[in-house]
């Protein structure tokens, strides 16, 4: 009897793991509600970025810097300040291959 209710527990406890998957956008609503100072193009980058979630690897891509621009129609010099912020308070990684400037969320 015990047995069977400690293996009906692990697969109850087991499901629901696997269930449980992340969701960038409730992450970036999280970030949004712990930093009231991020604006509005803080927040249009950061959506941008949590949309390239890669579900097998269970990490965030990497985007180019001027993908980023492109995207979230920003100009490169004020898109520039507002993710030297984001890499500031630790939201943002910036990568240099010597050419392009790759970012992404840092998990």
């Amino acid at each position: 009897m015990k047995y069977g209710l400690e293996g009906l527990k692990s697969r109850i406890l087991e499901s629901e793991n696997k269930r449980r998957t992340f969701d960038p956008q409730s992450f970036i609503i999280g970030v949004v509600q712990k930093n009231p100072e991020l604006r509005f193009p803080h927040r249009k980058i950061l959506e941008f970025l949590a949309g390239q979630y890669d579900y097998e690897k269970k990490q965030f891509k990497e985007v180019m810097f001027s993908t980023l621009v492109k995207e979230c129609k920003l100009g490169k010099n004020k898109a520039g300040d507002y993710l030297e912020d984001l890499e500031n308070q630790g939201l943002v990684k910036k990568r240099s291959d010597g050419y392009r400037v790759w970012y992404r969320i840092s998990s």
